[in-house]
C-alpha cells in the first residue's frame, strides 16, 4: 500500500467515524449560552453573565445573548449594563415587546420615567396584551397621581392575566382610596376565589362589608372564617361588641 493510499484510507475512517479521531473543538456560541441559562435558572448570575459574554465574544451580533445577558444584570441590579444590551437588541429586533418592556424596567430603576413610559407605551404598540408592561405602565400613572389612568392599566392587565393575586390587592386600595367600597370588594372576592386562605383578602373584605358598606353579616363571615384560619382579633372584637354573634 503507497503512502498515499494509506492517507486517503486513514481520511476516509476518520469522515466514517463522524470525526471520532478528531481533535476537540471548542464551544461554540449556543453552548454558551446553553449553559448560561442553566446558571441563570439556579441564580448564579455572575457566571451567567461570564457565559452570554463569552458567545458575545463569538458573535457580537448574537441578539439572544445580549437579551437574556441584559434580563440577568436587571436581576443582579446592574440597571445601565442592561440598558446598554437592550439598546444593541433594539437596533436588530425593532419590533421586540420583550425588549422594550425590559428597557423600560431598567429606565424606571434608573429615575428615567419618561424614557420608561416611552418604552412601555412603544411594547404595548406591539403587543396591546402584555400583561406586565400594562402594570408597570400602570404604575407609572399612578406615582404621578393619575389614578384613573392607573385603573384603566390594571383592569386590562387584570383581564390578561387574571391570576395576579397582587395587582387585585393593589387595585382594591385604589378603589377603597377613591370610595369605591364594592369595586373593592370585587377584588378580594377574585382573591378569595383563588386563595380560600387568604387571612389578608377576608379581613380586608370583611372590613369593607362591616365598616363602610354596612353590611355586618358578611362581614362577621369573613372574621369568622379568618378565626377559623388562626387569626381571631377581628372576630373576638365584633362580638364583644355585640355586632357578631
Amino acid at each position: 500500500m503507497t503512502f498515499r493510499y494509506a492517507l486517503m484510507v486513514l481520511l476516509l475512517a476518520v469522515s466514517g467515524l463522524g470525526g471520532a479521531l478528531s481533535f476537540a473543538q471548542a464551544p461554540d456560541a449556543d453552548s454558551h449560552k446553553k449553559k448560561a441559562a442553566l446558571l441563570a435558572g439556579s441564580g448564579m448570575l455572575n457566571q451567567a453573565v461570564s457565559e452570554y459574554t463569552l458567545a458575545l465574544e463569538i458573535d457580537p451580533q448574537d441578539a439572544e445573548a445580549r437579551y437574556y445577558r441584559a434580563l440577568a444584570y436587571i436581576s443582579k441590579e446592574f440597571f445601565t449594563e442592561a440598558i446598554e444590551d437592550l439598546n444593541e437588541v433594539l437596533k436588530q429586533k425593532t419590533t421586540d415587546a420583550g425588549a422594550y418592556y425590559y428597557r423600560g424596567v431598567a429606565y424606571t430603576q434608573t429615575g428615567q420615567i419618561d424614557l420608561a413610559l416611552k418604552d412601555f407605551n412603544a411594547a404595548l404598540k406591539l403587543d396591546l396584551k402584555h400583561a406586565k408592561a400594562l402594570k408597570a405602565r400602570g404604575d407609572i400613572y399612578l406615582n404621578q397621581d393619575r389614578p384613573d389612568r392607573a385603573l384603566q392599566d390594571y383592569g386590562a392587565a387584570l383581564r390578561t392575566d387574571p391570576e395576579d393575586l397582587n395587582l387585585y390587592a393593589q387595585r382594591a386600595e385604589l378603589y377603597i382610596a377613591d370610595e369605591r367600597y364594592r369595586e373593592a370588594v370585587g377584588d378580594y372576592t377574585e382573591i378569595l376565589k383563588r386563595r380560600p386562605d387568604s387571612i389578608a383578602a377576608l379581613y380586608k373584605r370583611g372590613d369593607l362589608y362591616m365598616v363602610n358598606l354596612k353590611e355586618k353579616s358578611k362581614g362577621c363571615a369573613d372574621y369568622k372564617k379568618a378565626c377559623e384560619l388562626g387569626k381571631c382579633a377581628n372576630y373576638k372584637n365584633a362580638v364583644l361588641t355585640g355586632d357578631c354573634s
